[in-house]
């Protein structure tokens, strides 16, 4: 039970963060500001990869 709330804390932070990768930009083009969003979840999201990986290590 205890893993199961471990694993919804992080889903729940996740949803959270989502306004981090929003585009700081004042660029009205939408293909511009997707792709701003989208650079910024790939490095999030590898950034997390390495830190499990790391972690895992421990």
């Amino acid at each position: 039970m205890l893993e199961r709330y471990k694993r919804r804390w992080g889903i729940e932070n996740s949803y959270k963060e989502h306004n981090v990768f929003l585009a700081k930009t004042t660029s009205k083009n939408y293909t511009v500001r997707l792709l701003y969003y989208a650079i910024a979840m790939y490095i999030y999201n590898a950034w997390c990869l390495f830190n499990a990986h790391t972690l895992r290590g421990r």
